[in-house]
């Protein structure tokens, strides 16, 4: 299963670890995920993972970013792959490479940005509704 995961389920997967969040991070270092990012997604992860304002240890950001250096890289989609447009245009970046590497799903805390809760077959589903699919094992 392949999921786009949007930034702030990243930064409170680090925050929280027990949530939601952070079973979802547990799920895809676990590899039972298939983790896609591209270098504008990852450019924004380590943008507001190094935020000083973030109560993040220096311990786990370097482990996060080895984490980050041993994924594979996908390539940026084209611009404008898809018609399907964010409400906020720093969110697009997810929504393109979900549809474009066909993705099961997008995983983001703030829904609201994007345009359905279905586009080109890709759930965009928060990390809670996440929770419950998986322990209900609808996510298939």
């Amino acid at each position: 299963m392949k999921v786009v995961v949007d930034t702030n389920v990243v930064i409170s997967a680090l925050l929280h670890p027990a949530r939601s969040c952070g079973q979802i991070l547990n799920q895809i270092l676990d590899g039972h995920i298939t983790w896609l990012i591209t270098p504008s997604i990852l450019s924004e992860y380590k943008e507001v993972c190094l935020r000083p304002e973030l109560p993040i240890s220096d311990f786990h950001r370097k482990w996060l970013f080895e984490v980050w250096n041993n994924l594979p890289l996908l390539p940026t989609p084209p611009y404008n792959c898809s018609s399907v447009k964010c409400s906020d245009i720093d969110d697009q970046k997810f929504l393109d490479a979900a549809i474009y590497y066909r993705a099961s799903f997008l995983i983001t805390g703030n829904s609201k940005h994007y345009p359905k809760k279905t586009v080109m077959d890709v759930r965009i589903i928060t990390p809670d509704k996440w929770k419950e699919s998986f322990r209900n094992k609808e996510l298939n």
